[in-house]
């Protein structure tokens, strides 16, 4: 028997897999030069979490070794292509302690 959780984490990657179709149209908010100004910052090994449809990937500076995570199937299937991204993996991250 699944948890009242499980089923709502069943539910949301049923939404995401269905929205991934349109997502990157919908993930208009953020530009392009804004992605770039952000992820500049970032250095060393990265881990996104919730990389979708991966819109960020292309802009992390050279050096980054990005490793996205996105429990969406869908989302992943549409991955944008970038030199610096060491690993997509389809996991669920939640309830992690560090």
């Amino acid at each position: 028997m699944h948890s009242k959780s499980d089923r709502e984490t069943e539910g949301i990657k049923r939404r995401y897999n269905r929205t991934a179709l349109y997502y990157d149209w919908m993930d208009h908010m953020f530009s392009p030069a804004l992605r770039k100004r952000v992820l500049a910052y970032a250095g060393g090994k990265v881990l996104e979490v919730g990389v979708g449809t991966g819109k960020n990937l292309m802009y992390y500076p050279p050096g980054c070794e990005v490793t996205g995570i996105d429990f969406s199937p869908a989302m992943l299937k549409k991955e944008h292509a970038a030199p610096n991204v060491a690993y997509l993996l389809l996991m669920y991250f939640n309830n992690y302690k560090y």
